[in-house]
């Protein structure tokens, strides 16, 4: 490995003309010396692609890649396969870098010695500005990176950290995901058991947005397709069963997600509903839920387990989310 090894920046870009400018401004900003910028516009009608063809025509590092609208998976597929970079490093087309993001996360991944480095992000609204660190630190193995991953201890997005480029080798992309990919991803590189570091080092600004498709309610069906493709993963990888409590809990984060952005009735006779509540009453799965839900949001799950009670449970589940606004917006900073 060089002192200063290729890593390229990817940044899909989708209709995102008001934000672009300053995302790629921070990303031919960065301090690091050796890299390159792929930015691929899927597609865009708003005037996306004219601003990266401007930026690409000054030469400042950025290749320009457009293609008709396919979406992100098929972005994400694409630009990893023009990557030169020994590393890669991921930045949405609406947010963007501080200027020594690169550079540190690459010293960190070298004095840790490891195959991936995190670090934290800002998240930036309208109406505040909160830091979102990390709920770990120091190394971990390929076995808890997966643990992590699958149990929301780890932000499953690929921002904010670095990744070698041999990690994305193989992995699979079906086009019919749009929402939580990176999860996806990240749950693939952790079956290959790569060695994880994390940094304390606010390497991302996240900007929230309305219209981010983050935002999208989706049916249950999407996050049960969701969380099939991500168990045929480890079933392929022959690691499923080592894993069984942790995927369950998986599955018990995407029913509790549509619980809480979805106006619908009660679908508590739904087969994956049905399933999930038979596999709580296993004493792994039962430790990993009082672990990872607060009690007021076990107590929405009880809830929604019979249509006749989950009148109350979204009752309760409003409550839930105006105090973790409030918190939100409390612990914040306030924007200048």
């Amino acid at each position: 490995m060089s002192a200063t090894p290729l890593i390229s920046l990817i940044i899909p870009a989708y209709n995102v003309a008001d934000y672009l400018p300053q995302c790629l401004d921070s990303a031919v900003g960065q301090t690091y010396p050796h890299l390159e910028i792929i930015v691929i516009d899927d597609g865009s009608t708003d005037g996306t692609a004219e601003i990266i063809d401007r930026y690409a025509a000054q030469g400042r590092r950025i290749a320009a890649i457009h293609q008709p609208n396919a979406g992100i998976m098929a972005v994400r597929k694409r630009a990893i396969e023009a990557a030169a970079g020994e590393y890669l490093c991921f930045l949405d087309g609406d947010d963007y870098l501080p200027s020594e993001a690169v550079e540190t996360l690459y010293r960190g991944i070298r004095e840790l010695r490891t195959d991936i480095v995190c670090a934290d992000e800002i998240r930036i609204s309208p109406d505040y500005r909160a830091e979102r660190p990390e709920r770990w630190t120091g190394t971990i193995d390929g076995d808890t990176f997966m643990r992590y991953q699958l149990t929301n201890r780890m932000e499953g997005y690929l921002h904010a950290k670095l990744y070698r480029r041999s990690l994305f080798d193989g992995l699979r992309y079906p086009a019919d995901i749009s929402l939580a990919e990176d999860k996806l991803m990240n749950i693939q590189i952790a079956a290959k058991g790569p060695a994880v570091g994390h940094i304390r080092y606010t390497a991302y600004y996240y900007v929230k947005r309305q219209s981010s498709i983050s935002h999208r309610t989706t049916p249950i069906e999407y996050n049960i397709r969701l969380a099939d493709y991500a168990e045929t993963y480890l079933r392929e990888a022959g690691c499923a069963d080592r894993f069984r409590p942790e995927l369950t809990l998986m599955r018990l984060k995407f029913y509790w997600l549509y619980i809480c952005h979805s106006s619908s009735p009660s679908i508590a006779g739904h087969p994956f509903v049905a399933d999930l509540y038979e596999k709580l009453k296993e004493p792994a799965v039962r430790e990993l839920a009082r672990a990872n839900f607060t009690a007021g949001e076990r107590a929405v799950i009880r809830l929604h387990k019979r249509p006749a009670t989950a009148g109350l449970g979204k009752l309760l589940t409003t409550v839930l989310r105006i105090r973790a606004s409030i918190a939100k917006r409390t612990g914040g900073k306030k924007k200048e």
